[in-house]
């Protein structure tokens, strides 16, 4: 008799359902996996069931929106851009205020404004481009071309206060001084604006050319004729055809030849000692 048998005959003879013997178990390892067979097939969603490996940590795919359904999401506008305006407290200095200069700061604007009030500049009178020396080189200029030899000055003695070391500003000086007769400033700023003019370049050929004709003017009407000569024949070997510096030299030259027939010579020394 088989097992099935066995089960039959138990349950013929009235003795109730009665479960197979322990030293016998049942194997459920089969009906287990045709429940997951039944799961599967019945739940056969492609969003269940992954396409490969890397599908199992990806989530499902939703659904594309409808355009309709775009439409109808409230989405707020985009702002309009504003312009914020910034002002900064105007400064004398190119570098960050600090507490620890600004009285030195300060005592070096007050010996400025001294400097240019004496000058015949106020800082009420000053923009901001009226400060650079280059500005202030190129206003002397057109006032010598305008006539106003005494604001020519005023603009070259304020670049030079600014710009101590600026040969050109002397030279403008030097040019402005004669124009109004003030022969020992023009000899003062033609001899100093010499000294800047180093080395002797080709560069400042120009510039030193026209220092030795305007204190050869200003030694000439100071009858130091001497000195006058000397700049001349310097300026003759920077520009040797230039027709009106050979007719300066042979005249201060002939005045001096003159002098000395006639025992009148002058003392150069002494005159550059009056001025």
């Amino acid at each position: 008799m088989d097992k099935n048998e066995t089960w039959d005959v138990n349950k013929q003879e009235g003795e109730g359902e009665t479960c197979p013997p322990l030293s016998e178990p049942i194997d459920h390892s089969n009906d287990a996996d045709d429940a997951l067979n039944d799961y599967l097939s019945a739940n056969s969603d492609s969003a269940l069931q992954p396409n490969s490996s890397k599908d199992i940590f990806q989530g499902p795919t939703l659904p594309a929106m409808k355009s309709s359904q775009k439409e109808n999401i409230n989405t707020r506008p985009i702002r309009e851009p504003g312009k914020i305006t910034v002002s900064f407290t105007p400064r004398e200095f190119s570098t960050p205020s600090r507490e620890s200069t600004a009285a030195e700061e300060q005592e070096w604007l007050k010996k400025q404004a001294e400097a240019r009030k004496k000058c015949g500049f106020n800082d009420a009178d000053l923009r901001p481009e009226e400060r650079d020396p280059m500005w202030l080189l190129e206003k002397g200029e057109s006032l010598m071309k305008a006539g106003s030899y005494l604001g020519a000055v005023s603009a070259y003695s304020h670049g030079i206060k600014l710009a101590p070391k600026m040969p050109e500003l002397y030279l403008g000086r030097a040019e402005a001084h004669l124009s109004l007769k003030n022969l020992v400033k023009a000899v003062e700023d033609a001899s100093q604006a010499l000294e800047l003019l180093v080395p002797k370049v080709t560069g400042n050929k120009k510039e030193r050319l026209k220092c030795h004709m305007l204190r050869a003017g200003g030694f000439r009407n100071l009858n130091c004729f001497r000195e006058a000569l000397m700049d001349y024949k310097e300026a003759l070997q920077l520009d040797p055809n230039n027709d009106k510096l050979k007719e300066d030299f042979q005249s201060c030259e002939a005045i001096i030849y003159e002098r000395e027939q006639k025992g009148h010579e002058s003392d150069s020394d002494d005159n550059l000692k009056e001025c």
